[in-house]
């Protein structure tokens, strides 16, 4: 060997062990964070907890038989009864108004619907909203459990209304 080929050898093996402890750091970088949230499981459910709780739309875990579990605060809003009183509830018995009764068929098939059914929900104190109402079952609960999105399109509703009103009146004066 020459001292320069043992120079050149030895500058390239040490870029080559200098890139081996990049990678390495790299790789070790990124399962230590997949690990770290993997070891902080109580941090995934605090996070998933403040989520569901400052969601605008209403969210109901019900079970197989269509008995309400647990309500968010914007389900509670939206339904105008606090938690406790909706647990236990029929879904259907929260949805039923004089102008809607649900079909009472399986929730299955309602969570296979393609989109959300819109509903006019009437609160106990008389108070009415429209939500868009879909049903999906939790996947890792064995079929048994379900969450029912329930968005509030009132707004949205009034504005359709407004705007058909106006395009009707502007046909009439022409």
């Amino acid at each position: 060997f020459s001292a320069a080929s043992a120079a050149a050898g030895g500058s390239r093996r040490g870029f080559i062990v200098t890139t081996i402890r990049t990678q390495l750091r790299g790789i070790a970088a990124t399962l230590g964070s997949s690990i770290g949230w993997a070891f902080k499981p109580r941090r995934a459910e605090f996070l998933m907890r403040d989520i569901v709780a400052s969601s605008p739309d209403g969210i109901l875990v019900i079970d197989r038989h269509g008995k309400v579990r647990s309500a968010n605060p914007a389900a509670e809003r939206m339904l105008g009864q606090s938690g406790v009183e909706i647990a236990g509830a029929h879904l259907f018995d929260l949805m039923a108004t004089a102008s809607h009764q649900p079909p009472i068929h399986s929730l299955l098939a309602m969570s296979t619907a393609y989109r959300p059914t819109q509903i006019e929900l009437t609160r106990p104190d008389g108070s009415t909203l429209m939500a868009d109402v879909s049903l999906s079952r939790l996947p890792d609960r064995g079929g048994t459990e379900f969450v029912v999105l329930l968005h509030d399109i009132t707004e949205m509703k009034r504005c359709e209304a407004e705007l058909r009103l106006a395009r009707d009146q502007a046909e009439a004066a022409s």
